[in-house]
């Protein structure tokens, strides 16, 4: 009889213990991942509408008012999430950039990696291409404006695009710290609780 009192004192709080931990961990997990895609999709969404936003300042203003398309891009490429934001002529040469450097260069000098067949893809098409990184952490828009109607043309059948890269693994880590602030004090408010239980088991358990 007292073999069976002490394993009920011990095995009843550790069994609780141990799936407390476990459901507490499955709830930790399941909340990132969620915080993860609401992140991507928050941050996807934006990123399309800014290279839209270049791509129609680009149309309006790259010949007449460059200054100015200049100017809208250097305040974009302010955000925190910016990595890379490129104006591509439609030979694939830098028009305008976040780094004053790139222009003038080729595209895929300045961006490791760039993909002509994408660009030039892209550049005949209506809607902006997005790209996820493996990680997960790096999304990369690519989206058509029209160069100037040329002189004997009746709509312009030169385009270039727009290159914008997003780095959102700062968000991620945050997601994490935020998930890892809430998981802390549940572990801890589990385990008191399961002392006390341990406590009561050990005064009145026959």
């Amino acid at each position: 009889m007292t073999g069976h009192r002490f394993s009920l004192r011990f095995a009843l709080p550790l069994g609780l213990a141990l799936a407390v931990v476990a459901m507490l961990l499955v709830s930790f997990s399941i909340g990132i991942l969620n915080d993860r895609a609401a992140v991507m999709e928050h941050q996807t969404d934006d990123a399309i509408l800014i290279a839209e936003h270049m791509a129609r300042t680009a149309e309006r203003g790259l010949t007449n008012q460059r200054e100015q398309v200049a100017a809208d891009l250097a305040v974009a490429s302010t955000d925190r999430a910016v990595v890379a934001m490129v104006v591509i002529d439609a030979d694939g040469k830098v028009e305008l950039a976040h780094r004053l450097g790139w222009t003038g260069q080729h595209v895929s000098k300045v961006i490791p990696g760039f993909d002509m067949a994408r660009f030039k893809r892209v550049s005949w098409g209506n809607l902006p291409d997005v790209e996820v990184s493996e990680s997960l952490a790096r999304i990369t828009v690519l989206t058509q404006y029209n160069l100037p109607v040329g002189d004997a043309e009746l709509r312009s059948s030169r385009h270039g695009a727009i290159y914008l890269e997003y780095d959102i693994q700062p968000d991620f880590d945050l997601v994490l710290w935020h998930a890892q602030n809430r998981l802390w004090p549940q572990l801890a408010i589990a385990l008191v609780l399961i002392v006390a239980l341990s406590s009561v088991l050990k005064r009145f358990v026959i």
